[in-house]
């Protein structure tokens, strides 16, 4: 990576995370003003926080995608700049579906498939490759499959898992910055530029927004956040042409996945019981990955048990990168 774009991917990291701070804490006012709040389910009483936070890191995501794709068409890489330009078109499409489900909820199985509609921005690109890298395989020509099946598949995917596994103070942020943490990594060492950017971006705005959304929350997500950060793994690795490892870094999804399928997708009883001393309660049956930890370590505080997770994700994470790194 020569200079000019190490240069302008340190000035987007920082301008991204300044413009997400800010957004942030002004969301945080506007909301409370007009009461677009979120019972906290895994604390006693009313506590209200607001609820559409994710739209803040959607503005400032696609304001520095947008400098960037402009500043690479001026330096001469227009395939950087289109790459770039069709990931913003699909973040686009899927903080449409994420803010419509958050203001008027739709039906699960409609929210299940419409991710896959973020496809469309991304044909010009995707049009061009039919190739998948699969470990113990190697290169696979799936043909036209790739666009009009692997593609919408692998977006409806990631965004309804990074939806389902939620709803815990830090919890979703904090997944999303261990993931695009390792994918910068891996993008940074495979030199590609574009896939890099994104993923960098992306990181900021986590952690810009993680600050909000620690524990004790001052702001949620929302499905504008939770469908945004988990279409964004799929865009950054359709982009890199790392399906796989992408994949792979999702898989403790996978196993909240498992789980709550396991149980019919509850729609409700997916939080802890909190008890005196605020600490939180499997039920008898655990209906998602998280009550599962709750089972296996015993009543916890919130805090501890997303600390728990977000280790878990960040071991795995290890392994994954060592195995993609040295192995395949």
């Amino acid at each position: 990576m020569d200079i000019l774009f190490s240069l302008l991917s340190t000035f987007s990291f920082a301008l991204t995370f300044i413009l997400t701070y800010f957004i942030t804490s002004q969301i945080i006012k506007k909301e409370k003003e007009l009461n677009i709040v979120w019972k906290d389910m895994n604390k006693k009483g009313d506590v209200l926080i607001p609820n559409v936070g994710g739209i803040a890191i959607f503005f400032s995501v696609i304001l520095v995608l947008s400098f960037v794709a402009g500043t690479c068409i001026y330096l001469g890489q227009k395939e950087y700049a289109l790459a770039l330009s069709c990931a913003i078109g699909s973040l686009a499409v899927l903080e449409v579906i994420g803010l419509y489900d958050d203001f008027f909820r739709m039906r699960q199985v409609i929210k299940a498939f419409l991710p896959g509609l973020a496809s469309f921005p991304l044909l010009p690109i995707i049009l061009k490759k039919s190739i998948l890298i699969i470990p113990f395989l190697g290169a696979c020509d799936v043909g036209l499959f790739y666009p009009l099946f692997f593609v919408p598949i692998g977006l409806m995917g990631a965004s309804n898992l990074a939806n389902m596994l939620a709803g815990y103070n830090g919890l979703e942020s904090g997944l999303g910055i261990i993931i695009f943490c390792f994918l910068s990594l891996y993008f940074f060492m495979t030199t590609n530029i574009p896939a890099f950017i994104f993923s960098l971006i992306m990181l900021s705005a986590l952690l810009a927004f993680f600050f909000f959304n620690k524990y004790p929350s001052k702001v949620f997500p929302g499905d504008a956040g939770t469908l945004l950060i988990g279409g964004a793994v799929a865009i950054a690795v359709i982009i890199g042409g790392a399906e796989a490892f992408g994949a792979l870094l999702m898989l403790p999804y996978l196993l909240d996945f498992a789980i709550k399928a396991a149980n019919k997708f509850p729609s409700d009883m997916w939080w802890g019981e909190v008890d005196e001393k605020n600490r939180l309660h499997s039920p008898e049956k655990p209906r998602g990955l998280m009550q599962l930890l709750l089972k296996l370590i015993g009543p916890i505080e919130e805090n501890k048990l997303v600390f728990i997770m977000l280790f878990v994700q960040f071991l795995w994470a290890i392994i994954m990168f060592g195995l993609f790194v040295l192995v395949f």
